[in-house]
């Protein structure tokens, strides 16, 4: 089932659930790729709960707009206080709809400040990152991390998703944020743009992510987000 762009979502999530339908009966397997709304997301989970063949890869409808703005330098960034440890959570029960078997430890203090940053880009971020690490690497096991880190001045918030998948070999690393890049080799390849838009978003706000990993291990996405206004002066239009 290719998906379309401008489709509402409710029709999507139907035409999820008339495709499962139909393959509940004939004994068809599916592969539903492009999927963007909750609601297709809930019908391929149904599916499944039934004992349908039915496997599903996400991407959201907003992926192919910040393409577009990013590549134009027009992502207008709408920044606000933030609770981190909120956005993170609210990532991860939306993620077990793809991913049921997805288990991730939050380790973020009370005490971590507020950050000003567009709630909704860094939701993506968490987004592209946590999904990044369920596809390539384990959904068992993610551990989510921030911490204040008070520097000369610079401070910052240092937030990182580590996985315990197979790890990335040393000559792929520097190459996993750039655009197009797809990894993983046996594994659903996806488009190689989520991880390139996370970057963007995150220099976009003044800050910098990375990639860490250790073959047999596990892999570390991490990236800073600035406190101070002066330090964040991202590289796109802010309002």
């Amino acid at each position: 089932i290719e998906h379309a762009r401008t489709r509402p979502a409710v029709l999507e999530g139907e035409a999820v659930g008339r495709a499962a339908a139909l393959a509940e009966v004939t004994g068809a397997s599916i592969y539903v790729v492009h999927v963007s709304s909750a609601q297709a997301l809930a019908a391929v989970r149904a599916a499944q709960a039934r004992g349908v063949d039915i496997k599903a890869e996400t991407c959201p409808q907003y992926l192919y707009l910040d393409v577009s703005r990013l590549e134009s330098g027009q992502l207008a960034l709408h920044r606000r206080a933030t609770d981190v440890a909120a956005v993170a959570a609210r990532v991860v029960n939306n993620l077990k709809l793809s991913y049921p078997d997805l288990e991730a430890t939050l380790d973020i203090g009370e005490q971590l400040p507020t950050i000003i940053v567009d709630p909704f880009k860094l939701e993506q971020v968490f987004a592209n990152i946590v999904e990044n690490a369920c596809k390539y690497g384990s959904p068992v096991g993610i551990r989510i991390t921030a911490s204040h880190n008070p520097t000369a001045g610079a401070e910052k918030v240092e937030i990182a998703v580590s996985d315990k998948g197979e790890g990335i070999a040393a000559e792929d690393l520097p190459h996993v944020t750039e655009k197009f890049y797809r990894g993983g080799e046996g594994k659903s390849s996806g488009l190689g743009l989520g991880l390139w838009i996370s970057k963007e978003i995150v220099e976009a706000h003044g800050g910098e992510l990375v990639a860490t990993s250790v073959v047999g291990t596990g892999t570390t996405l991490s990236f800073t987000i600035p406190l101070h206004e002066d330090a964040r002066t991202g590289k796109l239009a802010a309002t």
